[in-house]
């Protein structure tokens, strides 16, 4: 398997749910839909083995399942795209917690792990993690302080009720009802008491209603809080707030990944505003944050009209294009260098450009401009053009050659090199790991004794007794292996971020 996509979805696969689990994928993947048999026959494992885990990648939606192509017999093949979003997880959290609260947060966290479950247990469960390490009975959250975070995130459709059978054939349709879509019914306070003191399985009312995320949905909130940032870079602070205020309501209105939003009113905006922030300054000053934001050249608002004191849209095709060329001009600088970002910025903004205009305008020798130049071509980064001056096959054989950029192609080569990238840094760290793994026991080893020693109130003779089985080089060997692999982690979470704005753009450029 060459393709770097399938790779970084078996791996990632095998990640968070095992060999077996990516093994099975592997095999759908190679030939994009199999059968149960022809998984088990090439997978080598049993069937109720692969049954449990086909069951398993349907609870985390990273499976369909059709008959059309031969009625009773059903295929199964692989989600790519919903795969590639668990590298999303994290940022998803970091949503949930920043527009609704640490309850929120914790709710996804779960929602992530199990991919999906009835409203009773994802409640007690998620009350017994954020009090696990409570002592201090004031600070103990409250079950119906995390069931309203959860009705929140309904509300808010960044948790959505799954679809359920529509028939009764063997080979069921999944059909969702768009009332009860995000409707979560009244829960019973004393079952989920009672699931959060006991093991023992309690009856639930709503034990068939599973919930789910809502990836679609928090996949436009990630876009508007990236927006937000850059608005926030570009400007300041309070321009980005008056933009997610904007932002949100065009999500509401109009289809949330339109490339353009329909016409807000200056009233609907200013309304907006007031209800959501009690800064002074974002109030008093929203409409010479919004002259500023439509005259800027990344137009993160358009006003297109002054009736009603104003009217404007949102054009988020052109916001993600200047998003992402900011996102290429960012890897050709740290691939390449400040000379090369020059020479690729210059021939973006003149669209086509002859050699020698190159030469005299980016302010670099032309025996070093030549060079770059032809460097980013052979990278396909920058393409060239040959315009023949003569059409007539007897004229001499004399052309002009133009240097141009395609953006979408260039990104597209990005993507490729942020899939690599993750790969890459996944397989070092698993390599990293691998390789420490004896020392990572015995250091493992040595903190829970130190921890159940501490726990019964050990003397500091047995402490530094049982810190004294770890050397020094030993412990500094430990440091040094948790720094790098923290580094590995925190490269992978940043070319995820930048996979998202590349993969976004080009969205909206094929829609």
């Amino acid at each position: 398997m060459s393709d770097p996509h399938s790779k970084l979805c078996v791996m990632i696969l095998e990640e968070h749910f095992g060999k077996d689990v990516a093994n099975v994928g592997s095999n759908i993947l190679v030939y994009g839909v199999k059968t149960l048999s022809q998984i088990c026959s090439s997978s080598a494992l049993s069937v109720k083995e692969v049954k449990n885990i086909l069951v398993l990648l349907l609870q985390h939606s990273l499976l369909q399942f059709t008959d059309k192509r031969k009625p009773g017999v059903v295929d199964y093949a692989i989600q790519k795209e919903r795969i590639m979003w668990i590298l999303r997880y994290p940022q998803y959290m970091s949503l949930a917690g920043r527009v609704i609260g640490p309850e929120a947060a914790e709710i996804i966290r779960n929602l992530c792990k199990i991919g999906r479950s009835n409203a009773s247990h994802l409640i007690a469960q998620t009350y017994k993690t954020v009090n696990s390490n409570k002592e201090d009975p004031n600070q103990i959250i409250s079950l119906q302080r995390i069931e309203a975070a959860l009705r929140r995130l309904i509300a808010s459709k960044m948790v959505e009720r799954c679809p359920s059978c529509a028939s009764s054939d063997d080979v069921p349709v999944l059909e969702s009802d768009e009332k009860t879509r995000f409707h979560l019914p009244q829960l019973d306070n004393q079952t989920l008491k009672e699931l959060t003191e006991t093991e023992a399985v309690v009856d639930i009312e709503d034990k068939d209603i599973d919930w789910r995320m809502n990836l679609n949905v928090l996949n436009h909130k990630v876009r508007d809080l990236m927006i937000e940032d850059s608005v926030t870079r570009r400007v300041d602070r309070f321009a980005a707030k008056i933009v997610g205020s904007v932002l949100e309501i065009a999500s509401d209105m109009y289809d949330p990944w339109s490339q353009v939003s329909g016409h807000l009113s200056y009233s609907v905006i200013t309304d907006k505003v007031r209800a959501d922030h009690e800064e002074a300054e974002v109030i008093q000053y929203t409409d010479q944050y919004l002259n500023i934001l439509s005259s800027d050249k990344t137009r993160f608002i358009d006003k297109v009209g002054d009736a009603g004191g104003g009217q404007y849209k949102v054009n988020f095709k052109h916001i993600l294009e200047e998003i992402a060329a900011a996102t290429v001009d960012k890897i050709i600088l740290e691939k390449f260098g400040s000379k090369s970002m020059r020479i690729f910025r210059y021939i973006r903004e003149k669209k086509y450009v002859e050699e020698n205009q190159i030469q005299q305008v980016v302010m670099i020798p032309s025996k070093e401009t030549k060079l770059l130049t032809y460097q980013l071509m052979e990278t396909n980064l920058v393409f060239l053009q040959e315009l023949r001056k003569s059409v007539a096959p007897n004229a001499p054989s004399k052309a002009i050659y133009l240097f141009y950029v395609d953006l979408s192609q260039v990104v597209r080569s990005c993507i490729m090199l942020c899939l690599t990238s993750i790969y890459n840094l996944k397989t070092r760290a698993a390599m990293e790991t691998t390789e420490n793994i004896r020392l990572m026991e015995k250091y493992e080893r040595v903190e829970n004794i130190l921890e159940a020693l501490r726990a019964e109130g050990g003397t500091p003779d047995q402490i530094e007794e049982v810190e004294e089985m770890l050397t020094p080089p030993e412990r500094e060997a430990v440091e040094a292996l948790k720094k790098r692999l923290e580094q590995l982690s925190l490269a992978q979470v940043l070319n995820e971020e930048t996979l998202f704005i590349l993969e976004t753009y080009i969205r909206y450029q094929i829609s």
